[in-house]
């Protein structure tokens, strides 16, 4: 795997020349994954997730002020196939305040497609492709997203509950409508704990650049995420 390291690290030194661009932007995003898994193949998730600004680059200084940004909302509904084969629709909303009216500032219509690619000895590479249809307002706006992320257990062959891992991803984006297009590039290192099949804690960073070129904007993103799966239990059966 050392391949993958090599890859991820020589990429973060690539878009470090970048970062004086526009200055840097420090963002957190706290938020809660549920996911019910029921009999067969199909599953439910919902992510929810709150965006807050600490630091903002202007000219002659940094402004130091927390902002909060927007509260956003995903569902999704997902069937596997085989071999970790998933495929998924969903919708996602913004909400920006609750003050202002409309009330969702963003809807969001997806199809997703992910497989994990190897997996051997507790290490996984999977990769995952999403199209998006985003609205805002009167503008609309397709987006192509493509991830590939390598997770491995920090101590051992396997992933045992009270456990730590590691997990990196890199994701580029592609945005784009009749009038106009951009690029983004999404790296991001974290580290989580499982505490048993149903509860695990995810936190890490993530490096954006956006507008690729000389224009390049950046931003650094603290992440929290607490995941909880469900599955449905079992019917008893009636003798």
């Amino acid at each position: 795997m050392h391949f993958l390291f090599t890859f991820f690290l020589l990429l973060f030194f690539f878009t470090k020349d970048g970062w004086a661009q526009k200055g840097i932007t420090l963002q957190a995003e706290p938020g809660l994954s549920f996911t019910q898994k029921f009999q067969g193949r199909w599953s439910f998730n919902g992510k929810s997730t709150m965006r807050y600004t600490f630091l903002t680059p202007e000219e002659g200084g940094i402004k130091k002020e927390a902002t909060f940004n927007f509260n956003e909302t995903l569902l999704f509904a997902t069937y596997e196939f085989w071999n970790n084969v998933k495929v998924s629709g969903g919708y996602g909303f913004r909400i920006a305040t609750l003050s202002e009216s409309p009330l969702f500032s963003e809807h969001r219509i997806m199809q997703q497609l992910g497989a994990v690619l190897y997996a051997r000895g507790g290490k996984r590479i999977a990769n995952r492709l999403r199209l998006e249809q985003r609205i805002e307002g009167s503008d609309y706006i397709n987006r192509w997203r493509y991830r590939i992320g390598f997770d491995s257990p920090l101590d051992g062959q396997r992933l045992d509950p009270g456990e730590m891992y590691i997990i990196l991803t890199n994701e580029f984006l592609w945005s784009f409508n009749r009038f106009e297009q951009n690029g983004e590039n999404r790296l991001y290192a974290g580290v989580g704990w499982f505490f048993n099949s149903q509860y695990k804690l995810e936190t890490g960073l993530q490096y954006r650049a956006s507008d690729i070129g000389p224009d390049m904007a950046n931003t650094i993103w603290l992440t929290t995420l607490l995941y909880i799966n469900r599955m449905q239990p079992q019917k008893k059966e009636v003798r």
